[in-house]
Order: C-alpha cells, then sequence, then structure tokens
C-alpha cells in the first residue's frame, strides 16, 4: 500500500523538482558529455549546484543569500558574486543546444520535454511529470513552494518514475485534483487509468 498525501514533501531549499524526480542526475551527464565540458575537464559532478566545483561559493549554489535584518526576519538578496545564476561562469559558458545549465532549470516541465525530446531516459520522466498534471512547473522550483496537491503528484510520479513493472500496489491519495485545472484532470485521469491498466 503506497500512501500519498498533501504533506509537505521536504522542508530543505534546496530540493526542487529535477532532483527530486531524478530529472537533475540525467541532465548533469547529458553536459557532463558535451565538447566543452570535456575539453575543461569537467563533470557531471561540476554542474551540480549542491556540491563544490562548479557551483557559486558565495551563495553555495542557491542564486542567492540571506540578508542579516537583526531584529526583523531575514531578507533574501540576489548573490552579488554570480547575479542569481547559482554556477561559476566557467560552468554556464557549457551549453546544450544554446542554453546553460542555469537555463535549462529555468524551464518548464512542458518547455523542458521540447528540448530533451531524443534523450529517452529524460523524456519518460518529464512524460510523466506533465501527465501528472505538473507540466506549468519549473525544473528549478523549490519543493517548499509547491502547494499541498502539487506536491502529492510530484509524489505519485515519481513512485512511478522508480516503480518496476509486475509490482502489485495500492495507492492511497487525499483529493489529487483539488484546484486542478480541468485539462490537467483531464492528464491525471488518464494517468490513473495507465496505472490501472497496468495492474
Amino acid at each position: 500500500i503506497v500512501e500519498i498525501g498533501q504533506a509537505p514533501i521536504t522542508k530543505m531549499k534546496r530540493s526542487n523538482v529535477a532532483t527530486y524526480s531524478g530529472l537533475y542526475t540525467e541532465i548533469r551527464a547529458v553536459y557532463a558529455k558535451t565538447e566543452a565540458a570535456k575539453k575543461a575537464g569537467l563533470t557531471s559532478r561540476h554542474f551540480s549546484f549542491n556540491t563544490p566545483g562548479g557551483r557559486c561559493e558565495n551563495c553555495q549554489g542557491m542564486g542567492y543569500v540571506d540578508n542579516n535584518m537583526l531584529f526583523f526576519a531575514d531578507t533574501k538578496v540576489v548573490c552579488p558574486i554570480c547575479n542569481g545564476n547559482q554556477f561559476q561562469d566557467q560552468i554556464l559558458s557549457v551549453k546544450y543546444k544554446g542554453l546553460s545549465i542555469k537555463e535549462i532549470l529555468d524551464l518548464s516541465i512542458e518547455e523542458a520535454a521540447d528540448y530533451f525530446v531524443n534523450i529517452p531516459k529524460i523524456i519518460k520522466i518529464l512524460r510523466l511529470l506533465q501527465d501528472a498534471g505538473l507540466g506549468y512547473l519549473q525544473l528549478g522550483q523549490s519543493l517548499t513552494t509547491l502547494s499541498g496537491g502539487e506536491g502529492q503528484r510530484l509524489k505519485l510520479a515519481k513512485e512511478l518514475i522508480g516503480s518496476s513493472s509486475g509490482r502489485k500496489n495500492l495507492y492511497l491519495m487525499d483529493e489529487p485534483t483539488t484546484g486542478l485545472h480541468p485539462i490537467d484532470i483531464e492528464h491525471f485521469l488518464r494517468l490513473l487509468n495507465r496505472m490501472t491498466d497496468a495492474g
């Protein structure tokens, strides 16, 4: 029995749609295979904003720094070193189909599906996310910004991405279509039908 509720996925600011779904590992591998990356001796690790090497160290790959306001709540300010780009210039200069890794993170799932149409591992994940009605989310969108329903559908998509065929699961979901646009509900119902057809 797999329970997929509306509780927040994580409180960590570093987790985003691409990292949670497993997409980011595949995208980093694509960038590491580009000619520019090979020439510069860059590996997929350099394209991570979570580990030192290619990220901006001033903001530690977040793109912003916390501004301490003493008696008031801290405010976020765009990192003055990388200008919110999260990565060092050398990493940003590596392009895949004309876009840097940061520009890819700024794409929506729908836009990314057009972009990675020829890479089966990536397109499979992107299609599942679209089927879950999440095509409008940005790849680099922090999980802390998602609504309960968005988080729930993302959990379901991740479950389906990682599920092996032949396993019989019962999924328990709490109002997964609340607040969804009718077109997204249609996508979601098609996904549920596919799941039941697969057993």
